[in-house]
């Protein structure tokens, strides 16, 4: 992950730098947020999406639960495990993600 601290206050986020930008957020927006933090979360923003999309895809059960079996799981939960509520507080008030 690459972090880029520009002149006005503009976090860029970048998996490469030779991919385009993941994630921007400006700093004038932030109370008692870290850059850092948001950086964070912005750069694992897309897998967070697929995780979630994933989930949807699964067919219901008779009881019309999505349910995912033990080995399916772990991947998710290791996905999941680094963020805390404000860093996806943050993840949902204060970026931009780009598409």
């Amino acid at each position: 992950m690459n972090l880029k601290y520009q002149p006005e206050d503009m976090v860029i986020v970048q998996d490469d730098p030779d991919y385009p930008i993941v994630a921007s957020l400006t700093m004038a927006k932030l109370e008692g947020m870290t850059a850092h933090i948001l950086g964070k979360v912005m750069a694992a923003a897309p897998l967070l999406v697929c995780v979630l999309d994933g989930l949807m895809d699964l067919e219901p059960d008779d009881e019309g639960y999505r349910t995912l079996s033990k080995e399916r799981m772990v991947p998710i939960r290791h996905a999941l495990s680094a963020f805390t509520l404000a860093d996806l507080v943050a993840l949902i008030h204060y970026t931009h993600i780009v598409k």
